[in-house]
């Protein structure tokens, strides 16, 4: 199983989740949004960190910008948001990329731009952060979910908590 660590602001953070043995560790890079870090911070993490793949996070940034950043960076991979920049992904060619797909989309949409994106994408997350029915909606259509779950490299975004043990 992969873990994905997202939105990383400190060192100590940063540490916890290399020693819990995460995949990747995620750095909110774009400027002006909600827990952004300096790309200077993020690097001096990295050089602390030993083991996670270290992930720019972008929200409304396009697959040029976070191809740029991750170069510019010596970034890992670069997590990028589904929407208006899909047709783009073709620029992200040579970096690993995790395309986040919005929690509100059904199984099908989702299952959609995913085998339109799948050539340039590495994972896909879907996030169902901050909602209170997220294992509704995975429940309602488990088959469906677990279908596209084999298919593809999915990371879940959800807000856990003890009360659902089984996931």
């Amino acid at each position: 199983m992969l873990i994905k660590a997202s939105r990383v602001t400190n060192l100590t953070d940063a540490r916890y989740f290399a020693a819990r043995n995460a995949s990747y560790i995620g750095f909110n890079l774009e400027e002006g949004t909600e827990d952004y870090l300096d790309p200077v911070y993020m690097k001096a993490i990295k050089e602390w960190v030993e083991g996670p793949r270290i992930v720019g996070e972008f929200g409304s940034a396009s697959p040029a910008v976070a191809a740029e950043a991750a170069s510019f960076l010596g970034l890992d991979a670069v997590q990028i948001n589904a929407g208006a920049h899909l047709g783009e992904l073709g620029d992200l060619a040579g970096t690993e990329t995790i395309l986040r797909l919005d929690g509100q989309s059904g199984v099908h949409v989702i299952a959609g731009i995913a085998a339109s994106a799948a050539p340039f994408v590495s994972h896909f997350l879907h996030d169902l952060s901050g909602m209170e029915n997220w294992t509704e909606i995975l429940e309602n259509d488990a088959a469906e979910w677990l279908d596209l779950f084999k298919k593809y490299s999915v990371f879940v975004h959800a807000d856990f908590r003890p009360e659902h043990p089984g996931w």
